[in-house]
């Protein structure tokens, strides 16, 4: 199934407005979030055609409304020495 680009359009229109509202510390970004949340709910096809930096600005807005961070910075590993499980990152298991 493929969305009419009307659609798209409106989609992609949204996302840049959240992207606004974001660096301009709006308010209105939730509702954005909302808006867009119900859209891709109605199509979820419509999430293959979004760019990389769409998904981020989704996201970054969701993390916002949340507060929940997500880690960007791997932490250091050291060589030749074991975890525990309860110690264990993401990235042990990589």
């Amino acid at each position: 199934m493929t969305l009419p680009p009307s659609d798209l359009e409106q989609i992609k229109g949204k996302i840049f407005s959240l992207q606004e509202a974001l660096q301009q510390q709006l308010p209105n970004y939730v509702t954005i979030l909302r808006d867009i949340h119900r859209f891709l709910q109605a199509d979820g096809t419509a999430v293959v055609l979004l760019s990389e930096d769409e998904v981020a600005a989704i996201c970054l807005g969701l993390s916002k409304q949340t507060g929940i961070v997500i880690a960007t910075a791997a932490a250091a590993k050291g060589l030749g020495r074991k975890k525990s499980g309860a110690n264990m990152t993401l990235d042990d298991l990589m």
